[in-house]
């Protein structure tokens, strides 16, 4: 009796909850409504996968192959070898590297050793790495020796003490012991000082750090002590801020992930690894969920569509994170079919809108599934996905994951608002920033009693469907009303000759340009433009209201983008 009792209260506790969010009732039933607190970082799941699928890849890259076995051994030898030069827990260390194997040993080796995490983009420009590195205070930078000289030349104003270097090419070469590079066999870069503007910069190469790493791993961290700083895109032109991660933060998306994709085989999938690991998407996305289930990350330093489609063939993944941008890529190359993309089962779409054109695109060439899902580096960063069941909607991010809340609420009073209102999207859950890296200003106004103002105005339908609609900085407001540019580009993407489109607005005193339009048009249109700019707004004029209609209309070879190939509107508004 006991026993029934503690049911139908479980029951009746999880109908309550349903009740409060109606998007549980679209889980899986596989997938719980709340996860346990992880109680170990993620370098204990990848010591436990070390253990449990210590023969399986970790990581394959350019036909060269590492086990969860020889990962494992080499993070701790990084670790180490950071103990040894004195680096210590709390240092911030940065990782300038592609999506390379020794972007995973320095990521791993640098959790394990307690310190944080810094991840650079190396496409950055030199005035992006300096003003990242002095706001992050790291004095020790790892990177590809081919930047030797940048480095040198910027280890001044940066503040750079220590920078340890690697060679891209150093692993081509090896096949059966790839791991003897990173223990200090190979040709490395000869350690000792360069002169720089304001002192002597340290130089020493990747395996050199490994060499000095022998003996047990360092005392694993504090689920509460700070893991990654992540800086944020930036796509609207304001100064990028550091989002500070725990351990906690992402063991708990990693979590999240897992149980929602209930579909993943441990210890047999193969994963798709070409979104850059200096992103948050990127670590969380691909690296933690694959150690998390003992998958294979096939690595892509770049995305380059030939080259990936190549890779495709070859090591014929079952997973692809990625952004609208690649799968579109994927999807228009010539013969696309003759490189037998239908490995892929899952793809995971996000960074920016999907349009139903690419993932309808994408699903006939693969015959898996394209789900849209949502998130942002102060979330580690996912907070939606849709179902893999027929449930999804289009141009819906879907619900929120398990132990996470989402609401709809008024952008400034913050009252909640009806079904089906525009309003700003707040989340909470275990996935969420500690805060911002020395901005205690912004960090107040984005986390308010444990909720996370996104800045992203979206809607919630009345099953708990959330609908991004605009970043709240893009809303085009014309006479006082709101014109969200998505809305817009959607209608945009309804013509055959449109491949891309994006929409911005100029300040409303250029009324008569407010709302500019940008496409790209399909390769093999043969309708002259000033035609098909003509065919464009008539269609425009029958589908929008007349204020939303787009003033001027251009075509360009190609919209600016970032690395995670959301539009940079702030370029195309200077255009």
């Amino acid at each position: 009796a006991r026993l029934a009792d503690e049911r139908a209260a479980r029951r009746a506790a999880a109908r309550a909850l349903e009740r409060e969010r109606p998007w549980l009732k679209f889980y899986d039933s596989r997938t719980p409504y709340r996860i346990r607190p992880p109680i170990a970082p993620i370098t204990r799941s990848l010591e436990a996968a070390a253990r449990r699928f210590r023969n399986v890849d970790a990581l394959r890259f350019h036909g060269r192959r590492m086990s969860y076995r020889q990962l494992n051994r080499l993070a701790n030898r990084f670790a180490n070898g950071l103990l040894r030069l004195g680096l210590q827990r709390g240092d911030r260390i940065a990782i300038m590297l592609p999506n390379i194997p020794q972007a995973l040993v320095a990521y791993f080796g640098v959790l394990k050793l307690g310190a944080v995490a810094v991840f650079v983009n190396p496409l950055f420009s030199r005035e992006e790495l300096v003003a990242r590195l002095t706001d992050s205070g790291a004095q020790t930078l790892i990177a590809l020796s081919t930047y030797r000289d940048e480095i040198t030349a910027l280890a001044g104003d940066a503040g750079l003490t220590r920078a340890i270097l690697t060679s891209f090419g150093a692993m081509m070469g090896w096949r059966s012991r790839v791991a003897d590079f990173f223990l200090g066999t190979a040709p490395r870069p000869p350690a000792g000082p360069a002169a720089t503007a304001n002192g002597a910069l340290q130089l020493m190469g990747f395996g050199s750090v490994l060499a000095r790493g022998l003996g047990p791993p360092p005392e694993p961290p504090a689920m509460e002590e700070l893991a990654v700083i992540a800086y944020t895109s930036g796509t609207t032109g304001a100064v990028p801020t550091g989002v500070m991660l725990t351990h906690a933060n992402l063991a708990a998306n990693a979590l999240q992930l897992r149980h929602w994709t209930p579909e993943i085989r441990p210890g047999d999938e193969r994963v798709l690894a070409v979104v850059p690991f200096s992103h948050a998407y990127g670590i969380s996305g691909c690296v933690n969920i694959a150690v998390l289930t003992g998958a294979t990350l096939i690595l892509l330093p770049r995305f380059d569509v030939e080259e990936t489609l190549k890779t495709i063939a070859r090591e014929k993944p079952t997973i692809f994170p990625g952004v609208p941008m690649m799968f579109q890529a994927l999807a228009h190359f010539p013969g696309v079919r003759k490189y037998g993309i239908a490995s892929i089962r899952l793809c995971v779409s996000s960074g920016s809108p999907l349009p139903l054109e690419v993932q309808e695109e994408f699903e006939k060439l693969t015959r898996g599934r394209v789900l849209e899902a949502y998130g942002l580096t102060e979330a580690a960063p996912a907070t939606h996905c849709n179902p893999l069941s027929a449930q999804r909607r289009h141009a819906s991010i879907g619900v929120p994951l398990p132990d996470t809340e989402a609401a709809i609420v008024h952008p400034e009073s913050g009252a909640p608002m009806p079904p089906d209102t525009p309003g700003e999207l707040v989340v909470r859950g275990p996935q969420l920033m500690r805060g911002y890296w020395n901005r205690e200003r912004e960090t107040g106004y984005a986390l308010r009693d444990g909720w996370l103002r996104t800045g992203d105005i979206a809607k919630m339908d009345e099953d708990g469907f959330f609908y991004v609609i605009d970043r709240r900085r893009d809303i085009i407001f014309l006479g006082g009303y709101p014109i969200y540019p998505r809305d817009i580009e959607e209608v945009l993407y309804e013509h055959p000759a449109v491949q891309e489109a994006a929409v911005v607005g100029l300040p409303e005193w250029e009324s008569a340009q407010a709302i500019r339009a940008f496409v790209v048009i399909r390769a093999g249109t043969r309708t002259p433009p000033a035609r098909l700019e003509a065919e464009l707004m008539a269609h425009a004029k029958k589908r929008l209201p007349e204020h939303a209609v787009p003033r001027v209309l251009r075509f360009v070879e190609a919209l600016p983008r970032n690395m995670l190939g959301k539009v940079l509107r702030r370029q195309l508004a200077a255009m």
